[in-house]
């Protein structure tokens, strides 16, 4: 448990900083949309997490912006995209040993997994930029 506790932590992790790699002045490829707007589950924001376009025209890397009390906003490439969310809380009362011999409080993944890992979410990033709302539910 903890060890896929960690690997989804650290997954999400690289994918946000696979996505963020090309995010230079002066980069050349495809041009980047705003894209914004707010991420519920069960009809309360989403307090942290990450957001995740992945274009679903072969040969374009995704990109991907943190989520921050339902609210998220960064670019993407334009075109239809498939998008993951994920995020994890604090589980009350539990905590565990970290690598310096201390405590920290367990964490666990919450968003089902057919907004991540399989996830059935697509939106269409449109030239000036767009806004998405996602009201995620069990």
């Amino acid at each position: 448990m903890l060890n896929s506790r960690r690997n989804y932590i650290l997954g999400s992790l690289a994918t946000l900083a696979l996505a963020m790699a090309g995010c230079g002045a002066g980069e050349e490829g495809p041009a980047k949309h705003k894209v914004w707007g707010t991420v519920t589950f069960n009809g309360e924001n989403v307090k942290e997490g990450l957001i995740t376009f992945t274009p679903v025209e072969e040969g374009k890397g995704p990109e991907a912006g943190p989520i921050k009390d339902g609210k998220y906003s960064f670019r993407a490439k334009g075109g239809k995209q498939k998008v993951s969310i994920t995020a994890s809380r604090e589980v009350p009362g539990k905590t565990e040993s970290d690598y310096k011999g201390g405590t920290v409080p367990v964490r666990e993944a919450y968003i089902p997994e057919k907004y991540n890992n399989n996830t059935e979410l697509v939106a269409e990033v449109k030239k000036g930029g767009s806004e998405h709302d996602f009201k995620l539910t069990d």
